[in-house]
């Protein structure tokens, strides 16, 4: 009996191995994939309001000030583009905000590429003067 209650521990002890293996992918899959559509969320948001602070102030330099505080607190460098340079009555603005970001838990760095990072990007319209 000894030698049998034995085998059944060396048993439940590789199987445990198996599943927490497949539960801990799951579990920083939905960390990484989370974070990634929380910052592709206030990249598309910062956008939009630099879209709207140009269509409505016609200042490209306050625009890209806006989409860069919108985003700052993600934890990663945001590139603001706001064209174009000047608003007129009828023209439509476009801004994007673009972030290169790498992966929080190293995880899933393979599926990143290359540099480990993956640039996501929120982009936004608005029409001049109205």
């Amino acid at each position: 009996m000894g030698i049998q209650g034995q085998s059944d521990r060396g048993a439940a002890a590789v199987e445990f191995a198996l599943v927490a293996m497949l539960l801990l992918t799951i579990l920083f899959g939905i960390f990484e994939g989370g974070r990634l559509w929380m910052i592709q969320g206030a990249l598309s948001q910062a956008a939009r309001e630099g879209a709207r602070e140009m269509a409505i102030h016609d200042d490209q330099a306050a625009a890209n000030g806006v989409i860069t505080s919108r985003a700052a607190d993600l934890g990663v460098t945001i590139t603001p583009n706001v064209t174009p340079s000047s608003c007129t009555p009828g023209v439509t603005v476009r801004a994007e905000a673009s972030a290169d970001v790498g992966s929080l838990t190293g995880f899933i760095d393979p599926l990143f590429g290359a540099d480990g990072t993956i640039t996501l990007m929120g982009k936004a319209e608005m029409r001049c003067g109205g």
